[in-house]
């Protein structure tokens, strides 16, 4: 798996896979560049993937925030070193999760007109509820996530081991990142086999506990809030949404659509979050019809 050194010194991984355009992939928060691959197998011989390892995830699991009071600005400039490396002057791109939620400010902040069209999969627009917005994250999850940060140590070494941090605050956090991996998928078979796997099982699709605190102390104390630059996109986006989703309301994506020039909307009626697991056909089809359109194709 090839490697860039970023400017702070930490080494990202990522893929490149394929021939052809380039289109970048970011992947969720948990996940890592080989989520990616099953469906984009029947792509390869006219695109060229580029899928990094976000910090803490992955191959680039020892990679930290050195700015964490700004993670999802770090993840940008990341991003921004990757596709400079690789001397990728304009591509498609796609974000699901926390990969939209980077993409969108990538688009907004960095790109420079190099991303010529975007999926956006399953991320709303502001993360936190509030008297005048009431499409954010789901909030038990939200008061979950404050939990946590209620065992959470600035003082921990970055460096550390989980294992060898407070056997609380290890619970916590395992606690919490197995409870948003239930509620990707909705109430059925699946979802109650889930429930019964210990949650030890986890622990190497863990992202490294202090990535994942630094991503949540941000988003509790801070959120973002991007609603009112949603009419500066000007390229071509498809948006997807799960009717059954439990995290951002489906009706964050519909809202979306309205304020964003260009859109396409693609609705999955029988999925959560988790969309491409549950409803993998239908997938790798809204994938290519994405792929294959022009930038200028989308009214």
């Amino acid at each position: 798996m090839p490697e860039i050194n970023l400017r702070d010194g930490s080494r990202m991984r990522y893929l490149k896979i394929g021939r052809g355009q380039p289109v970048v992939l970011l992947h969720g928060f948990g996940l890592n560049a080989s989520h990616w691959q099953p469906f984009i197998a029947r792509y390869i011989n006219k695109y060229c993937f580029v899928i990094p390892d976000f910090r803490g995830h992955g191959k680039s699991f020892l990679a930290p925030f050195t700015r964490p009071n700004y993670p999802f600005q770090e993840l940008c400039e990341d991003l921004d070193e990757l596709v400079e490396h690789l001397g990728i002057d304009k591509f498609g791109m796609v974000g699901f999760s926390m990969g939209a939620v980077v993409g969108l400010h990538y688009i907004l902040y960095y790109a420079k007109g190099r991303v010529d069209r975007y999926m956006h999969i399953e991320a709303g627009p502001k993360f936190l509820s509030d008297e005048n917005w009431d499409m954010g994250f789901n909030p038990l999850a939200v008061n979950q996530a404050r939990n946590l940060m209620e065992e959470f140590s600035h003082e921990f070494d970055p460096h550390e081991t989980l294992e060898r941090l407070p056997s609380k605050f290890i619970q916590c956090y395992r606690d919490f990142v197995w409870n948003l991996a239930l509620i990707s998928w909705p109430p059925g078979t699946l979802s109650k086999l889930l429930r019964k796997i210990p949650h030890f099982l986890c622990q190497p699709w863990l992202p490294h506990w202090h990535i994942g605190c630094t991503i949540f102390d941000y988003l509790l104390k801070e959120g973002y809030d991007l609603c009112s630059d949603m009419n500066q996109i000007k390229i071509p986006v498809t948006l997807v949404g799960a009717e059954k989703t439990e995290f951002f309301p489906v009706n964050s994506i519909h809202w979306m659509n309205d304020h964003i020039d260009k859109t396409k909307l693609v609705l999955f009626n029988k999925s959560g979050h988790g969309l491409m697991y549950s409803e993998p056909i239908k997938f790798v089809s809204s994938l290519g019809s994405f792929l294959n359109q022009s930038a200028d194709s989308q009214a």
